[in-house]
């Protein structure tokens, strides 16, 4: 299963993600605003096939800081303590939980401080 979009907390754990359960759903969650989808992106790859949300992503969907606060929002979380991290640039789970961690307390990423993601 291929995760696009993680959210991680200041503690490094992933607190959200888009990936096949929402991309690849075949319910349609959107008929109730109780069931739709609650991932970061707010729904908007839901059902859409790995293509479509990959493309999706990377036009910027679920990286903005409104998807940030809409997902903080649904998730009783303050948006300060989140940090949302494209998993396609970062496929590696330790070195995104690495890079959210630096990003969430201000850090420069020592191997890679070109790095805007």
């Amino acid at each position: 299963m291929t995760t696009l979009l993680a959210v991680y907390d200041g503690r490094s754990r992933c607190v959200g993600r888009c990936d096949a359960n929402c991309y690849a759903a075949h319910e349609d969650r959107a008929i109730t605003h109780k069931l739709r989808c609650r991932c970061i992106c707010g729904g908007v790859n839901h059902g859409k096939g790995r293509v479509i949300a990959v493309d999706n992503v990377s036009a910027g969907v679920g990286l903005t800081p409104a998807d940030l606060a809409r997902f903080a929002h649904d998730h009783d979380r303050t948006v300060n303590d989140l940090v949302v991290i494209d998993r396609i640039a970062v496929p590696d789970a330790r070195e995104a939980r690495t890079r959210a961690w630096l990003k969430l307390w201000q850090l420069e990423l020592p191997f890679d401080t070109a790095a805007n993601v």
